[in-house]
């Protein structure tokens, strides 16, 4: 008897703490389960912060899925790139932009594909690798239109929770990757990192 109560109270704790989990966006289930805590260095001890993994979080040598964890509100509006290197590191081969997803359970998510395995694109060489980046302000700059007779930037405002702990300027943000606008307008962070392809690129 002892043996099955404790079996049922074993049961409804599983119930309870991993229906919550299930219910979490895939990119969140998918970046707990693609390393531990050590796969991260330590963050920032003040301020806020982006950090991304040593390694890439998911893919192979054709694409790569990269989640940084961040103390950002929950909801902040972020904007990505990435660049994919030549044959040399650093030298872009492709850049792409995106813009506007939203920090998820303290998770940034980016991606990047090998565009080497494009031989008309890189001329049949091997990339040395990509960097991606994000980047906070207090009004994002949407690069894609959302409609055929749009040109230029859509500016995408942050939500009202983040502007009332962040300040509407982000004059609250601090840290190391904070920085002052160029325009003078405000704050904003950019965070960014470089990764290797895993081998074998292009799939073999």
């Amino acid at each position: 008897m002892t043996i099955a109560v404790a079996f049922a109270v074993f049961a409804l704790a599983i119930a309870i703490f991993a229906v919550p989990t299930l219910r979490q966006s895939t990119a969140t289930v998918l970046a707990r389960a693609s390393g531990s805590a050590s796969d991260y260095p330590p963050p920032s001890s003040s301020g806020y912060w982006v950090i991304f993994p040593k390694q890439i979080s998911r893919g192979d040598g054709s694409s790569a899925q990269i989640f940084a964890e961040t103390n950002l509100p929950e909801g902040t509006i972020y904007r990505t790139g990435n660049t994919v290197f030549g044959s040399v590191a650093g030298e872009a081969l492709t850049s792409m932009y995106g813009c506007c997803e939203s920090v998820r359970n303290g998770l940034i998510g980016l991606s990047a594909g090998n565009d080497s395995c494009n031989v008309s694109i890189s001329g049949g060489e091997r990339s040395a690798g990509f960097s991606v980046t994000v980047t906070i302000t207090p009004i994002v700059e949407d690069p894609a239109p959302t409609a055929p007779t749009e040109a230029g930037d859509r500016p995408v405002p942050q939500p009202n929770n983040v502007l009332a702990i962040l300040g509407d300027h982000f004059e609250r943000l601090a840290g190391d990757q904070a920085k002052d606008l160029p325009d003078g307008s405000g704050k904003e962070l950019v965070a960014t990192a470089m990764y290797d392809w895993p081998e074998p690129q292009c799939g073999g």
